[in-house]
């Protein structure tokens, strides 16, 4: 009965709340109802209806969206930052403030989901009861504990948790260092649980491969969470800067940050886990923070985006939204691989509608101020974080809803059930952010240009180039030479693994001290069916001996799993000239998913870093081919042109920097 006294308070809470957000006339609502489509964008994707034919237009436009809702978010974020804190007083406050408002929901479910995994919690009544009873243990410790300490023990508290989060990053890290094999997969139990939560809690899952995602949409708080840590320090110095400069600096740096976070994603793919970021969608971030700015400093440009549509034009912005989200995927159906570039460019039009719905005359404005989308926005991040864990075990007990009416009937009581727990989840861990908050949220715009931007974006472009020439001369280490495989058998092309679910590559060793073995492996899903997880196993053995001399297994627990690069061993010091056999195989042969393996294989070989260094003609050629390595290497060669526009532009800030400063001075 307490529990649904609780409920019942939450929900009539909320209403109160967005009854007295509806009549303050300087809160902007359009925003909440975007928040509102793109969390039903992410809600309708993560819906496991296996009659759901996701490969046809319709069925992903409906729900295979989720990418698109999760870019309105980073739109939104990236304007509100910029509108409400154009420079923060204190950049650590800031940080902290954004922390507060992120990390005690987030640590409340990512903490109940892994109690859940760890204690292997089968009854979905008993998981529901023990969030309710967290978030209820959380709610009062925030409010009768943390609300009632001073503003400096509250910075000490935020310090703590700050540097727990700094410590499990460099440890995460130093764990990635050693092969799972022989590290990570020999953990005691505990030890290895408490990483797993500590990973996820912290959000340094970008790190590193080994630790999974408790919930599939961390990836983008990591994301969100990286964007507060660099706004202040990186963004608003920016932002300061150029809001002196001319209309025209600031449209090219717009367009040349285009192939700029095309590069940052291609090139992420080959740091650790950081790809997982999808840099790709960091754009919608600036995007969001230009509008935010020109919203701030001159509303009457934002207003007048709406002029030109009057009479029956007022519902072509309604449209061109509906159509944007389809061209997205007509686009990425009909050319694949440029998926990043699509994604990159559709921030625009996204945030060209964004302003389109500031002025509260659109049509488009009026859709989104809608009091169920305001509704639904409000309490977004709630369902953001609850809608998997209600998902999942709606499936559990329906047993997969197998015609159209039971899959939609599903997928209606689902969201139903979802929003009354966020309900329960907001009244309890997000309320408490916005009472008693200091009344002026809106920092002065004073704009004061704190850094060498030119030398920022010209030292931005190095770091980049070294990181691609760190990346491309080895994937392994520094000390390595790496060869191709030059397979000896007659599989030497694109063996996909479901129609052959066991391979194997003969190849001979170039050099001593073979450590590594790097595999292009990729995993597809067979579509229309309720996903079932798959193990790889990779083994490897001389030709001629019947013991393997290495195996090793590979779990995809998700659709969105990726399997490593690397397969590594102890080393073989003596490997010159001798002929090794490598299989691969799926051991789940009723599993949903699939590995592909192509030719772009190699060994990793070690080099005697002695030898190397007391020998400057050796040394000199081993520098040769590195850069050699790097410059014949075609994803090396595309992220420096994709560069090239913000180097360029980079030195033109940087000539023009004088120039710019007698300007100011005068």
């Amino acid at each position: 009965m307490i529990i649904v006294k609780y409920a019942y308070d939450s929900i009539f809470a909320i209403l109160i709340y967005i009854v007295e957000q509806n009549s303050n006339s300087n809160r902007l609502h359009a925003l909440d109802g975007l928040r509102g489509i793109a969390i039903l964008l992410v809600f309708l994707s993560h819906s496991n209806a296996a009659i759901i034919n996701r490969t046809t237009l319709l069925g992903s436009y409906f729900f295979d969206s989720g990418v698109i809702g999760v870019s309105l978010l980073f739109i939104l974020s990236g304007f509100l930052m910029a509108y409400l804190y154009p420079e923060p007083i204190s950049k650590l406050s800031f940080i902290q403030k954004r922390y507060t408002r992120i990390f005690p929901l987030f640590l409340t479910i990512s903490s109940f989901l892994f109690i859940v995994r760890f204690l292997s919690l089968s009854k979905w009544y008993i998981s529901l009861f023990l969030l309710l009873c967290m978030a209820l243990l959380i709610h009062y410790f925030w409010v009768y504990v943390c609300k009632r300490l001073s503003v400096k023990e509250k910075k000490v508290l935020f310090y703590l948790f700050l540097v727990f989060q700094i410590i499990v990053g460099i440890y995460y890290f130093w764990v990635m260092q050693h092969g799972a094999d022989y590290y990570y997969n020999q953990l005691p139990f505990l030890q290895k649980s408490f990483l797993n939560w500590s990973v996820n809690a912290t959000l340094v899952l970008p790190i590193g491969k080994y630790v999974e995602m408790l919930d599939p949409v961390y990836w983008s708080l990591a994301a969100e969470i990286l964007f507060y840590l660099l706004y202040p320090f990186i963004c608003v110095p920016i932002i300061s800067y150029m809001s002196t400069r001319s209309r025209k600096s600031k449209i090219v740096l717009l367009l040349c940050l285009l192939p700029f976070f095309a590069s940052i994603q291609l090139l992420s793919l080959h740091i650790l886990n950081v790809n997982l970021l999808r840099f790709q969608l960091f754009y919608y971030f600036i995007t969001g923070m230009s509008l935010g700015y020109i919203y701030r400093n001159n509303p009457n440009l934002i207003h007048s985006l709406n002029k030109p549509f009057v009479g029956i034009l007022r519902f072509f912005p309604v449209l061109l939204f509906l159509v944007s989200i389809y061209l997205i995927h007509v686009l990425i159906q009909l050319f694949p691989n440029l998926t990043v570039w699509i994604q990159i460019v559709f921030a625009i039009p996204f945030t060209y509608l964004l302003g389109n719905s500031l002025t509260e005359s659109s049509m488009l404005s009026r859709i989104f101020r809608s009091k169920v989308l305001v509704f639904i926005g409000t309490i977004s991040y709630s369902i953001y974080l609850s809608h998997m864990f209600i998902l999942e075990q709606m499936i559990n007990i329906t047993k997969q809803p197998n015609s159209q009416l039971t899959t939609i009937i599903y997928i209606l009581f689902t969201f139903v059930v979802t929003i009354l727990l966020s309900c329960v989840l907001y009244y309890f861990l997000e309320k408490p952010y916005f009472t008693k908050r200091d009344k002026k949220i809106v920092e002065e715009n004073s704009l004061k240009a704190k850094m060498n931007v030119p030398i920022l974006f010209g030292s931005i472009t190095l770091l980049i180039l070294l990181v691609t020439f760190i990346v491309y001369q080895s994937d392994v280490s520094f000390f390595t030479l790496k060869e191709p495989l030059s397979p000896q058998t007659n599989n030497n092309k694109t063996v996909s693994l479901l129609s052959n679910p066991k391979t194997s590559l003969t190849f001979q060793a170039k050099h001593n001290n073979l450590g590594v073995l790097i595999f292009n492996l990729s995993h597809s899903s067979i579509p229309n069916k309720k996903f079932i997880p798959q193990v790889v196993e990779l083994q490897m053995k001389e030709i001629h001996e019947a013991t393997w001399y290495t195996t090793s297994d590979y779990t995809i627990n998700h659709a969105s799993d990726q399997l490593p690069d690397t397969f590594g061993f102890p080393l073989i010091q003596n490997a010159m000239g001798k002929t090794y056999t490598v299989t691969i195989k799926d051991k789940v042969p009723t599993s949903t998913e699939y590995v592909t393996l192509d030719n772009n294989n190699a060994g990793v070989y070690f080099v005697d870093k002695k030898q190397l260094i007391t020998n400057p003609k050796n040394f000199f050629y081993f520098m040769e081919n590195k850069f050699f390595v790097v410059a014949s290497n075609l994803q090396a060669q595309y992220i420096v042109i994709t560069l090239f526009p913000f180097l360029v532009f980079s030195m033109f800030l940087l000539t023009t920097r004088k120039k710019y400063q007698n300007l100011r001075t005068t």
